[in-house]
């Protein structure tokens, strides 16, 4: 008797093990995607900030995703002037594109307080309406981001778990933080998780960071993946600001466009505009042309683009301070102050670890940046920078003879 009893009692508890495992594989955490830099779309709104329906299709209006197609007419229209010698050389690259650049960046200028000169907000909004299942039943397929990785997350967790976060991508950090933290409030409404997880790309990456080091002791993660991020800002911004040359180089801007653009043929314009002579030059000098370079300076998220180690510099050059651009200058100076000093990241994700958030950072490296500038890039984001400041070697390659590590960041 007592020999069938323990046989009973080891079914029971391997089927009740079984059951426990079996559940624990069905469990589908659900999946916050974090954009890139420019991807959510930002549309004209009302006074009460809700989207403009154009009356004669019946469509959102659009400041944002540009329509590269009429861009391009225009660039290409300026061409005939530029080849025939009307105007000579760079002259004639920049006195063509300044006022197309100033067109369109027209709509998104951003005021000397950090608000937006054009009444716009981001389209789709909250995690109702950019849930992956109901963008697919509503046939909004082209608001869904990042759709390499999304395809591989809904085979894994279903559509229905999959989450576009979407925000104004002219925002700074500080404020991204706090609506990734209130988005994140909604997916666990929606799905009934406890926890999500999160991954972020590139300027995605760089505001999960913010998320994770001002609200991630909520524990509401379970595990963070950030690909490429921003996190520490890139040495391209910091240049433009500075007025100072680009020295875009021909051979990784072509790269990097046959790099980003799955679809070549839509941006042929692209490749005949750097076939003209001079025309990286001229590229050069429009990135430095005041006429360009004052809409930007107001930009929240390209300020949270700077290095911490020239951030001072910018902030005098471009005469950002307290009196004129109030919440804009505070903002930025504490997102530099708490998360571009590596030791204060270090610190907090050692932190975030400890409560069983599970970070990992995939880090691009073995690219000269497009500018020049960076030796060791992701083609945009410097491969230190984009690791909180890690000293890394160059891909392929190996620490110098004798190297000893300086703990600043990685510790042991």
């Amino acid at each position: 008797m007592k020999r069938i009893t323990a046989i009973l009692l080891a079914i029971i508890m391997v089927l009740s093990t079984f059951s426990l495992f079996a559940f624990a594989k069905e469990e589908k955490v659900p999946v916050v995607v974090l954009q890139g830099y420019s991807g959510p779309t930002l549309v004209y709104a009302d006074d009460n900030g809700e989207p403009i329906i154009d009356p004669e299709t019946g469509d959102v209006i659009k400041a944002w995703p540009l329509d590269f197609g009429k861009i391009g007419e225009k660039v290409v229209a300026a061409l005939p002037e530029m080849v025939t010698g009307k105007l000579v050389g760079e002259d004639a690259i920049v006195e063509a594109l300044v006022p197309i650049v100033k067109e369109v960046l027209m709509p998104l200028v951003i005021l000397e307080d950090g608000t937006s000169w054009q009444n716009l907000t981001y389209y789709p909004k909250g995690a109702a309406a950019t849930q992956v299942s109901t963008l697919i039943e509503k046939n909004m397929q082209q608001y869904i981001p990042e759709s390499i990785f999304v395809e591989e997350a809904i085979q894994r967790v279903g559509a229905e778990n999959v989450f576009g976060f979407t925000f104004d991508w002219r925002k700074g950090q500080v404020d991204y933080a706090k609506a990734v933290d209130e988005y994140i409030q909604e997916v666990k409404e929606i799905t009934g998780s406890d926890k999500v997880d999160i991954m972020g790309l590139s300027h995605g990456g760089q505001y999960g960071t913010s998320y994770l080091y001002y609200y991630g002791h909520k524990g509401d993660v379970r595990n963070a993946i950030l690909a490429n991020p921003a996190t520490g800002g890139t040495t391209l911004v910091s240049t433009v600001f500075m007025n100072e040359y680009v020295d875009l180089d021909l051979k990784n801007v072509m790269k990097f466009v046959q790099h980003i653009f799955d679809i070549e043929e839509d941006f042929e314009w692209i490749f005949d505009l750097l076939a003209l002579e001079n025309i990286v030059g001229g590229a050069n000098r429009v990135l430095q042309e005041e006429r360009i370079n004052y809409r930007l300076s107001n930009v929240p998220s390209l300020l949270d683009f700077v290095p911490m180690d020239r951030f001072w510099e910018v902030i005098n050059h471009i005469g950002l301070n307290p009196e004129t651009n109030g919440k804009l200058y505070y903002d930025t100076v504490k997102y530099h102050t708490d998360i571009h000093t590596g030791t204060n990241l270090a610190e907090k994700f050692a932190e975030l670890q400890d409560i069983g958030i599970n970070i990992g950072y995939i880090v691009g490296c073995g690219y000269t940046a497009v500018s020049s500038v960076g030796t060791n890039s992701d083609f945009l984001i410097d491969t230190y920078l984009g690791s909180g400041g890690a000293y890394c070697a160059l891909y392929g390659e190996t620490f110098e003879d004798g190297y000893v590590q300086k703990g600043t960041n990685c510790n042991d």
